[in-house]
This record gives structure tokens, C-alpha cells and sequence, in this order.
């Protein structure tokens, strides 16, 4: 047997109370004489011998009602080993210690996160010095995979601080167990040490085995916040002196209203604008900010907000890589088209660069964001595999059909694109009669649309068939239905197909008023741009795009802008942009360089992630609830001491009904012996 509060064992001296008031209670008789005195004598001596006996058996009632209460205060119990959480031999732990952002949180021991550290050190102390322990944070680190004793715990216990990263749950939940699968030990348990916010606990992704979870609820309370979540830029064109519209989402986390809360852009280290916005309670609202690109380069920027007493998420990061041109390159067959060439001869937006199909630049595709297959008469398998990868690497491409060109060679290639394929020339004069006015190729070409408008007139032309499996826009159609130009959307790009070469023989197109605003538009909206910012914590590659050449042998350094921050990151190199993981070495938001050689190439922004700032947590009662479903689950109650939720863990039987039955028995059967003392007197 054993008891739960051991120290009360100590009320049990306790029992010389009712032994003194026995002792020193006694009860002098004061003898009266009367005639018949041997009757009378009889009668005391028997009233005597019967008070004696009741008032021996009142002292043990007594001394049972002490004993009982006691006991019932220490709580003796028969231990059930299975139940126990420390069990015999050796134990193999696993204590995970939420270090999120939200672990910032006040709280009576300091942040929350010195609570949950307090409560994992009362854990680990729970058990022996034998057993092993493995701690896990949100880091989810290599260095936190293993188990060591319980002096190594306490000081890497000691060395955990406040992280950006955040983990969906059941990734910390299924690593511990993984972990815990690996060892031979029969005694298992995770802990989890958190504040439980709602965002991260997709409790419908955990996996059910025999190990035993136990969740550890720290209290908090849910806190009033505003964040920005995301924002965009919808313009396919970002280029110095353009005019574009940032859109930013923004959310009132809270049950009150927010009036007028000041809101700023910032671009390139100046601010380009202001606005004040009006939130109701948890509404979710997109504004439009306007601004001017004033140049080219690596221009860092932010858009902050004024809200307190959260204040890690008032800033969000982004960045815009602006290039002076779009740089293009057209792949002739035999000569250069002499229509694109004047097209674009002095274009300040543009820069055209030829190259002939028999001699291409693989290595150089990567630094165009559009290539023109211009009139060829086949696609061979090496230039069809780097083709793929441009588009694969956000390259868009432009393909215009030559007379002469191998329908077999060229739908070959389409194909492996899922592209739509070209049919056979077709010899008739032909005229566009219908377009698309809305699609964003036209966007700013008509101040009003004219049934008037001149369409192209062909006198040749090459029908192109899609299934219905192939994703397409038509832009230009003829009065027989057929296209004359379709965009494929591909993930990052775009692929444009024309039905006519661009020369006269195949018809007016080259001459015709929407020439010009058609491929201006085509060449300058398939710049290519990169994400805007990333998210710390997140695997996700950083993509930066290609302006300069480098070598393999080069040196990159990450540098932040706004303090000391570097490290040398793995670099990729695509044919488009270079990628780079940041994965675990980025830990602040803000701006950071890729530079070489003391030399800005590119620039990237991390944010911190959204979800950390729905301040929304679960408590002990919403968790078991939650969690009822789970067999080998436990959820500890918040008011209660860890100790003495260890100690109820060992709980097989209890004896504390029985005591307390025992108590109410025993102080009947004392009130029952007064009541008969009373009526001897």
C-alpha cells in the first residue's frame, strides 16, 4: 500500500486528543445514603461498570474517527503498474516543449515559456536518474532526435529560447512517437508541454499506437490581435516607372472593433504610402495601396501596422526585384524576323536578341524570361528537353509556325508540354472576326472598343486542335471558329501559340494595328518574378532570379539588412533563376541580400507565419474533449500540481470511499454512545 500525501500521516499523533480528554475527564460521585442501602449499592456498582465500558468505547470511536480522517487526507491506495506513469525499470520519455511565438505570452512565472520549462524540469524530476529523456521543441532540430539522461535534459532544457518556426502538431506528435518506436523499452511516454493554440492542433492527423500521450496545458488566456496575413500585386509587369496596386490582406483577431489603425508602405527604403483602415470584429479585409516604381534593382520593402500588446507581427516583409528590361530571345531558323527586329530596335522595356536554331546558347536561356521560336522547321531532342526546363523555370514561351516546319516533329514536342498540336496548312483566305477585350493582353490597348476595329486577314494558316484535357485561352478567333491565338497557362508562365508566321505571305497580321500592342504585351507581361516573400520555418526553396552570370566556383553569402546576420547558404542554379534553402539558418523576419563578392545579386524577405498570430488556445477541459477519441491519452488539469498528477497516476484502488464510510461510521456509533452516557447520569 501507498499514499498519495504521505505528510498528512503525520495528523495521526493527533490521537492523544481524545486519549487526554479520556484521562483528565474523570468524574467524581458523591455518595447518598439511604435506608435500604444494599439495594442501592447493587445499583452503583452495576451503573458504574456499564459507564466504564461506554466511555472505553467512546475513546476508541474517537480514536477511529481520527485514524480514519487521516487516513482519508493521505490517501492510501494499491498502486496499479500499469497506470503508473513512472513505472518499474527503466523509463523512456519524450517531452516536447512549446517554444512558438505565442509562447511570448505573460505569464505568473514569467512568459509561458519559463512556465513550460518549469513544468517539463517537474516532469523529468518525476522519474530517476536511470531513466532516459528526449526533448523536442518546434525547432524539430537533428540534435534534439536522441535520448540522454536526465543531467543533459536539464541543461538543454535550460538553453531553449523563443523560436519563429512552428510545426503543425501532429508533426511534433508523430516524431516523438517515431522516436519512441525506436527504443526496446515497454515503458513509453510523450509529454507535451504547450499553450495549445487552436491553429496548430489538427488533432484528425495523429496516428494511434499503444504509447501514451499526456498533454500538459499551460494557462492562457486568448488575446486581441491585428496582423497582415499576405499581400499581392495582380500586374503581370513590374518595371521602373510602372504604376501598380499592392493589395494586403489584414485580420482583426478579436472580439472588438478596430477604428482607424494607421497603415504604411514602405518600398525601397521610403514610404510611397499611407492609409488607416476600420476593422470589425474578426473581419478579414483586403486594401489597396497604390505606388510608383521609381527604379530598377533590389528594392526591399514593408508594410507596417500600429497594434499592440502583440508586436512581433506588425511588420510584413516583401521584396521587388525589378530588372531595367525584359530581356528576350528569338530562335530563328535562317534569319532574323525583320518585323520583331524593328519592333523592338529601340524599345526601352525590351531588349530582342537573336540566335539562329543551328547554334543555340543553351547555358544563356536561363536569362530570358521569354523565348520566340520563330518560324521553325523542326525541334530536336535536345533543344525539346531544355525548352521543358525553361518553361519548367518560369521562362514563357512564343511559338510561331513556319510553312515548311514538321508537323511531326513540332506536335511531338507540343505535346510533351500537353500543349494543343497543329493540323495541316491550310490554303484560304481567312478573317479574325472575334477577341477576347477583357483578356489582360489588351488591357490599356483601347480607350473604347469599336465595332469599326481592323481584325487580321489571312490568306494561310495552320488550324490548332485542342482536347478537352488541354488548358488554353482563346485570345483571337477566325469566322470558322479556329484560333488565331491561344495562351496555355503552365504554373508559372505562359506558352502563346499563333496559327500565321510572322511575314506578309501568310497575311496582313504583321501590318495590322494590333500588331504591335499584341507583341509588345506578350513580351513585356512574361517577365519573370519571383515570390514577393517566404515564410520562416517553411521547407520551400528560395527562388531568385538570374541577371548576372557567376561561375559554380562562386562564393554566396545571405546578409541581412537590418543587423549582422550571414550565412552561406546551398545554392542551385535552374536555367531561370537560383534556388536557395534557408531552412533553419533564417530565424528573424525581415530583408535579406544574396551577395557575391561584396556585390548585391538578388534580394529575398521572410515573414513570420500567420497562424502564430491567432492568439486562440485550447484549456484542459476543450483538450480532453477534443481528444476523447484518442485511447492512451491524458490530459492534465491545469489547477493541479504535476507531482500530485503523478502521484494519481499510480492509482489502482483507492481506499478513500471506504475511509470516508468508516469516519461517518464511527462518529454515529460515538454520537450513539453520548446519547446513552447522557441517559445513565
Amino acid at each position: 500500500m501507498s499514499f498519495l500525501y504521505p505528510n498528512f500521516l503525520f495528523g495521526l499523533f493527533a490521537i492523544v486528543i481524545p486519549i487526554a480528554v479520556h484521562l483528565f475527564n474523570f468524574h467524581r460521585y458523591k455518595k447518598v445514603y439511604f435506608t435500604n442501602v444494599s439495594v442501592l449499592r447493587d445499583i452503583e456498582i452495576r451503573t458504574r461498570k456499564q459507564n466504564n465500558l461506554y466511555k472505553w468505547l467512546l475513546l476508541l470511536f474517537r480514536c477511529l474517527i481520527v485514524i480514519f480522517v487521516v487516513l482519508m487526507f493521505a490517501q492510501p491506495y494499491l498502486k496499479d503498474e500499469q497506470k503508473a506513469l513512472v513505472q518499474e525499470g527503466e523509463n523512456v520519455v519524450v517531452v516536447f516543449v512549446d517554444n512558438s511565438f505565442s509562447m511570448q505570452n505573460a505569464s505568473d512565472k514569467g512568459i509561458m515559456l519559463d512556465k513550460a520549462k518549469l513544468k517539463a524540469k517537474e516532469i523529468v524530476e518525476s522519474y530517476s536518474s536511470a531513466d532516459k529523456f528526449c526533448l523536442l521543441t518546434m525547432d524539430l532540430a537533428g540534435k534534439e532526435r536522441h535520448f540522454m539522461n536526465r543531467e543533459m535534459f536539464l541543461q538543454s532544457l535550460s538553453e531553449v529560447e523563443i523560436t519563429p518556426t512552428s510545426k503543425m502538431f501532429s508533426e511534433i506528435y508523430n516524431t516523438a512517437h517515431k522516436l519512441l518506436n525506436q527504443t526496446n523499452n515497454n515503458s513509453k511516454r510523450c509529454f507535451f508541454v504547450s499553450d495549445f493554440q487552436k491553429i496548430f492542433i489538427d488533432e484528425n492527423n495523429l496516428k494511434q499506437d499503444s504509447i501514451e500521450n499526456i498533454f500538459v496545458p499551460l494557462e492562457v488566456k486568448n488575446q486581441s490581435n491585428v496582423f497582415i496575413d499576405s499581400l499581392w500585386i495582380e500586374s503581370k509587369s513590374i518595371m521602373p516607372q510602372s504604376d501598380l496596386e499592392l493589395k494586403v490582406s489584414l485580420k482583426n483577431s478579436s472580439e472588438d472593433d478596430v477604428e482607424k489603425l494607421p497603415l504604411k508602405l514602405i518600398v525601397g527604403g521610403e514610404q510611397v504610402a499611407i492609409s488607416s483602415v476600420d476593422l470589425l470584429a474578426n473581419e478579414r479585409k483586403v486594401v489597396n495601396l497604390n505606388f510608383t516604381i521609381s527604379r530598377s534593382g533590389v528594392l526591399h520593402s514593408k508594410v507596417a501596422i500600429e497594434d499592440s500588446p502583440v508586436l512581433f507581427d506588425n511588420d510584413f516583409y516583401f521584396t521587388l526585384n525589378v530588372r531595367d528590361k525584359v530581356k528576350v530571345l528569338s530562335l530563328n531558323q535562317s534569319t532574323e524576323n525583320a518585323y520583331l527586329k524593328r519592333l523592338f530596335a529601340t524599345d526601352e522595356q525590351v531588349s530582342l536578341h537573336n540566335e539562329s536554331v543551328a547554334n543555340p546558347n543553351y547555358n544563356s536561356f536561363g536569362t530570358y524570361s521569354m523565348i520566340i521560336l520563330n518560324g521553325l522547321n523542326e525541334i530536336g531532342g535536345g533543344l525539346s528537353e531544355e525548352l521543358k526546363r525553361f518553361v519548367e523555370n518560369s521562362g514563357s514561351l512564343m511559338i510561331v509556325p513556319s510553312k515548311d516546319m514538321n508537323l511531326e516533329s513540332i506536335n511531338a514536342f507540343l505535346s510533351s508540354l500537353s500543349l494543343p498540336i497543329y493540323s495541316s496548312l491550310q490554303n484560304k483566305d481567312m478573317r479574325v472576326n472575334e477577341f477576347d477585350e477583357e483578356n489582360y493582353l489588351f488591357k490599356d490597348v483601347f480607350t473604347n472598343v469599336s465595332d469599326k476595329i481592323s481584325l487580321p486577314a489571312v490568306s494561310k494558316y495552320f488550324p490548332i486542335e485542342s482536347s478537352s484535357s488541354t488548358a488554353k485561352q482563346s485570345v483571337l478567333k477566325y469566322s470558322n471558329g479556329k484560333d488565331f491565338l491561344v495562351i496555355s497557362p503552365k504554373s508559372t508562365s505562359d506558352v502563346y501559340m499563333f496559327s500565321v508566321g510572322l511575314e506578309e505571305e501568310f497575311g496582313d497580321f504583321v501590318n495590322n494595328s494590333l500588331f504591335v500592342p499584341l507583341m509588345w504585351n506578350i513580351c513585356v507581361l512574361s517577365q519573370i518574378k519571383t515570390d514577393f516573400y517566404y515564410t520562416i520555418g517553411e521547407r520551400e526553396l528560395v527562388k531568385l532570379p538570374i541577371d548576372k552570370a557567376f561561375d559554380e566556383e562562386d562564393l554566396f553569402v545571405v546578409q541581412s539588412v537590418k543587423d549582422s546576420t550571414d550565412f552561406i547558404p546551398n545554392i542551385t542554379k535552374n536555367q531561370s533563376n537560383i534556388s536557395l534553402n534557408p531552412y533553419n539558418q533564417i530565424k528573424n523576419a525581415g530583408n535579406y541580400n544574396l551577395v557575391k563578392k561584396g556585390e548585391v545579386f538578388a534580394g529575398f524577405s521572410m515573414n513570420y507565419s500567420s497562424r502564430e498570430s491567432l492568439l486562440e488556445f485550447y484549456d484542459d477541459k476543450e483538450l480532453s474533449k477534443l481528444l476523447d477519441k484518442y485511447s492512451n491519452t491524458r490530459v492534465f488539469d491545469t489547477r493541479k500540481l504535476t507531482e500530485s498528477q503523478f502521484k494519481s497516476s499510480d492509482v489502482g484502488f483507492s481506499f478513500t470511499f471506504l475511509l470516508v464510510l468508516l469516519a461517518l461510521l464511527s462518529i454515529v456509533s460515538e454520537v450513539v454512545l453520548l446519547y446513552k452516557l447522557n441517559k445513565l447520569k
